[in-house]
């Protein structure tokens, strides 16, 4: 064999190999990119719940500076609204953060009038010494005119402690 047959089976060989790479290669991307395409995408979420995780600490330290661990009475809140008073029903207390709980009441208004329902919403969410309270679920049921049943369920963060 001469010389220039011997490189050119090594050109041909070469050549051979890079065409066979090419083709792995084009024929991997679309698996490399959908997963490049997840980490971007789960990138994304991390620096959104990081954002998240922020406010939700400069909130929790809002309600570290409030005089009061607990949310008003809602017998209070009736009272300085105007309102008669609801029958309420503590419905649960789960764990949130920072040593904080979300507590759930059900207050229900037997017979009120239905005019001065948003007053009492508008005073159980007012922040003053205490957490504020969130209408979270609301059923009306009309009885007379401009009368009706009402129940609220409302939530408010509450510190347990001494």
């Amino acid at each position: 064999m001469n010389k220039a047959r011997v490189l050119y089976s090594v050109a041909l060989l070469l050549f051979a190999l890079g065409l066979f790479v090419t083709y792995r290669a084009l024929e991997s991307t679309p698996q490399m990119k959908a997963r490049m395409d997840r980490k971007l995408n789960d990138l994304r979420d991390l620096r959104h719940l990081a954002v998240q995780g922020q406010d939700v600490m400069g909130l929790l330290q809002k309600f570290e500076e409030l005089g009061a661990r607990l949310p008003r009475p809602l017998a209070e809140i009736a009272d300085e609204a105007g309102v008669p008073r609801p029958t309420t029903r503590r419905r649960d207390a789960k764990p949130a953060a920072g040593g904080w709980n979300l507590v759930t009441m059900t207050a229900t208004f037997e017979d009120i009038p239905l005019a001065t329902l948003s007053a009492f919403i508008r005073e159980a969410g007012q922040v003053k010494e205490n957490p504020p309270w969130r209408l979270a679920e609301c059923s009306i049921n009309a009885l007379d005119q401009g009368r009706g049943r009402a129940v609220l369920v409302l939530e408010a963060l509450e510190k347990p402690g001494p």
